[in-house]
Protein backbone atom coordinates (compact mmCIF):
# COMPACT_ATOMS: atom_id res chain seq x y z
CA UNK A 1 0.00 0.00 0.00
CA UNK A 2 1.05 3.11 -0.97
CA UNK A 3 -0.62 5.64 1.62
CA UNK A 4 1.77 9.06 0.88
CA UNK A 5 2.15 9.70 4.60
CA UNK A 6 -1.78 8.94 5.75
CA UNK A 7 -2.47 6.50 8.57
CA UNK A 8 -3.58 3.42 8.33
CA UNK A 9 -6.41 1.65 9.76
CA UNK A 10 -6.85 -1.91 10.72
CA UNK A 11 -11.08 -2.31 11.45
CA UNK A 12 -13.02 -5.21 11.80
CA UNK A 13 -15.46 -5.30 8.26
CA UNK A 14 -18.37 -5.75 10.61
CA UNK A 15 -17.28 -1.82 12.14
CA UNK A 16 -16.00 -0.37 8.47
CA UNK A 17 -19.26 0.88 7.23
CA UNK A 18 -19.04 3.42 10.65
CA UNK A 19 -15.41 5.06 9.59
CA UNK A 20 -16.14 7.96 7.01
CA UNK A 21 -12.56 8.48 6.20
CA UNK A 22 -12.04 12.68 5.00
CA UNK A 23 -16.04 12.14 3.22
CA UNK A 24 -18.77 14.32 4.84
CA UNK A 25 -22.46 13.88 3.54
CA UNK A 26 -23.43 15.92 0.27
CA UNK A 27 -26.04 18.56 0.46
CA UNK A 28 -28.37 18.56 -2.16
CA UNK A 29 -26.89 21.25 -3.96
CA UNK A 30 -23.14 20.14 -3.74
CA UNK A 31 -23.29 18.62 -7.04
CA UNK A 32 -21.73 15.59 -8.27
CA UNK A 33 -20.69 13.69 -5.10
CA UNK A 34 -17.11 12.08 -4.72
CA UNK A 35 -18.86 9.00 -3.54
CA UNK A 36 -21.92 7.20 -4.11
CA UNK A 37 -22.77 4.20 -2.40
CA UNK A 38 -25.14 1.27 -2.81
CA UNK A 39 -27.68 2.01 -0.42
CA UNK A 40 -28.52 5.70 -2.17
CA UNK A 41 -26.29 7.77 0.39
CA UNK A 42 -23.83 10.99 -1.41
CA UNK A 43 -20.09 12.11 -0.24
CA UNK A 44 -18.36 14.89 -0.41
CA UNK A 45 -14.82 14.97 -0.19
CA UNK A 46 -13.34 17.40 3.11
CA UNK A 47 -10.12 18.17 2.80
CA UNK A 48 -9.57 21.32 5.11
CA UNK A 49 -7.85 19.14 7.61
CA UNK A 50 -8.83 21.25 10.99
CA UNK A 51 -7.15 18.97 13.92
CA UNK A 52 -8.39 21.50 16.54
CA UNK A 53 -12.28 21.16 15.27
CA UNK A 54 -12.37 17.88 13.51
CA UNK A 55 -15.39 17.39 11.10
CA UNK A 56 -14.17 13.65 9.10
CA UNK A 57 -12.85 10.90 11.18
CA UNK A 58 -9.68 11.24 9.43
CA UNK A 59 -9.09 14.44 11.02
CA UNK A 60 -10.24 13.01 14.64
CA UNK A 61 -7.56 10.25 14.12
CA UNK A 62 -4.74 12.41 12.98
CA UNK A 63 -5.31 14.48 16.31
CA UNK A 64 -5.75 11.97 18.52
CA UNK A 65 -2.21 10.18 16.55
CA UNK A 66 0.38 10.99 19.20
CA UNK A 67 1.35 7.63 19.72
CA UNK A 68 1.87 5.16 17.31
CA UNK A 69 -0.02 3.04 16.86
CA UNK A 70 -3.29 3.78 18.50
CA UNK A 71 -6.90 2.58 19.46
CA UNK A 72 -9.75 3.96 17.61
CA UNK A 73 -13.42 4.49 18.24
CA UNK A 74 -15.38 3.10 15.36
CA UNK A 75 -19.54 2.46 15.81
CA UNK A 76 -19.46 0.50 18.66
CA UNK A 77 -16.07 -0.84 18.80
CA UNK A 78 -12.26 0.07 17.84
CA UNK A 79 -9.84 -0.16 15.27
CA UNK A 80 -5.62 0.11 15.56
CA UNK A 81 -4.62 2.96 13.69
CA UNK A 82 -1.00 2.90 12.92
CA UNK A 83 0.97 5.82 10.95
CA UNK A 84 1.48 8.57 9.72
CA UNK A 85 4.62 9.29 8.22
CA UNK A 86 4.84 5.61 7.05
CA UNK A 87 4.38 5.80 2.99
CA UNK A 88 4.48 1.72 2.34
CA UNK A 89 2.43 -0.56 4.45
CA UNK A 90 1.63 -4.13 4.00
CA UNK A 91 0.39 -7.19 6.23
CA UNK A 92 2.72 -10.07 7.13
CA UNK A 93 0.72 -13.06 7.74
CA UNK A 94 3.48 -15.38 9.34
CA UNK A 95 3.91 -12.71 11.88
CA UNK A 96 0.70 -11.28 12.42
CA UNK A 97 2.05 -8.08 11.81
CA UNK A 98 1.65 -3.74 9.63
CA UNK A 99 4.53 -3.44 7.94
CA UNK A 100 6.02 -0.01 7.48
CA UNK A 101 8.59 0.12 5.38
CA UNK A 102 10.89 -3.11 4.62
CA UNK A 103 10.65 -6.03 6.69
CA UNK A 104 13.78 -7.12 8.51
CA UNK A 105 16.64 -9.46 7.29
CA UNK A 106 16.59 -10.73 10.61
CA UNK A 107 14.30 -10.60 13.47
CA UNK A 108 16.69 -11.75 16.57
CA UNK A 109 17.92 -7.96 17.09
CA UNK A 110 14.58 -6.20 16.98
CA UNK A 111 13.38 -4.93 20.57
CA UNK A 112 9.22 -4.75 20.91
CA UNK A 113 7.63 -2.44 22.86
CA UNK A 114 3.98 -3.32 23.85
CA UNK A 115 1.59 -0.53 23.39
CA UNK A 116 -1.90 -1.66 24.52
CA UNK A 117 -4.33 -4.64 24.31
CA UNK A 118 -6.77 -4.81 21.72
CA UNK A 119 -10.22 -7.10 21.66
CA UNK A 120 -10.72 -8.23 17.55
CA UNK A 121 -14.23 -8.97 17.05
CA UNK A 122 -12.93 -10.44 13.64
CA UNK A 123 -12.02 -12.54 11.92
CA UNK A 124 -12.59 -10.63 8.98
CA UNK A 125 -10.56 -7.39 8.81
CA UNK A 126 -9.82 -4.39 6.53
CA UNK A 127 -6.33 -3.25 6.58
CA UNK A 128 -7.36 0.26 4.68
CA UNK A 129 -6.15 4.02 3.67
CA UNK A 130 -7.83 5.94 6.61
CA UNK A 131 -9.03 8.61 4.05
CA UNK A 132 -11.34 5.83 2.53
CA UNK A 133 -15.10 5.28 3.54
CA UNK A 134 -15.29 2.39 5.14
CA UNK A 135 -18.30 1.64 3.23
CA UNK A 136 -16.57 1.34 -0.04
CA UNK A 137 -14.12 -1.46 0.77
CA UNK A 138 -12.58 -1.41 -3.07
CA UNK A 139 -10.07 -4.14 -2.47
CA UNK A 140 -8.73 -4.02 -6.30
CA UNK A 141 -6.73 -0.54 -5.75
CA UNK A 142 -3.99 -1.34 -3.57
CA UNK A 143 -5.57 1.62 -0.79
CA UNK A 144 -7.73 -1.57 1.24
CA UNK A 145 -7.14 -5.53 1.31
CA UNK A 146 -8.44 -7.84 3.38
CA UNK A 147 -6.76 -9.51 6.63
CA UNK A 148 -7.70 -12.65 8.72
CA UNK A 149 -6.70 -12.69 12.37
CA UNK A 150 -8.63 -15.03 14.92
CA UNK A 151 -11.03 -13.16 16.74
CA UNK A 152 -9.78 -12.64 20.36
CA UNK A 153 -7.80 -10.30 22.63
CA UNK A 154 -4.61 -9.53 21.47
CA UNK A 155 -1.85 -7.86 22.78
CA UNK A 156 -0.34 -4.84 20.19
CA UNK A 157 3.35 -4.01 20.21
CA UNK A 158 5.87 -2.27 17.99
CA UNK A 159 9.43 -2.83 17.29
CA UNK A 160 11.44 0.20 15.14
CA UNK A 161 14.24 -0.06 12.93
CA UNK A 162 17.99 -0.39 15.00
CA UNK A 163 20.26 -1.67 11.97
CA UNK A 164 20.20 -1.56 8.17
CA UNK A 165 16.60 -1.90 7.36
CA UNK A 166 14.19 1.19 7.38
CA UNK A 167 11.23 0.37 9.11
CA UNK A 168 8.70 0.14 12.04
CA UNK A 169 6.47 -3.42 12.75
CA UNK A 170 3.42 -3.23 14.59
CA UNK A 171 2.45 -6.55 15.83
CA UNK A 172 -0.29 -8.25 16.93
CA UNK A 173 -0.01 -11.36 19.79
CA UNK A 174 -2.79 -13.57 20.74
CA UNK A 175 -3.17 -13.23 24.44
CA UNK A 176 -5.10 -17.07 24.37
CA UNK A 177 -3.82 -19.73 25.28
Amino acid sequence: MNLSGSPVLLVPRTLAASWRGFYVAAEPDDGLPDLELAEGTSWQIDDTVDFDRPCTDYDRLCAMLHEDPCLVSIGNGHGVAFGPGHDLLGWCDEHQEIVAGVMPESRDRLVWQYQFTWRNPGPDLLLMNSCRHGADPDTSDGECFTVNLTPGLYEVATAKSAGPWAGTLCRFQSKQA
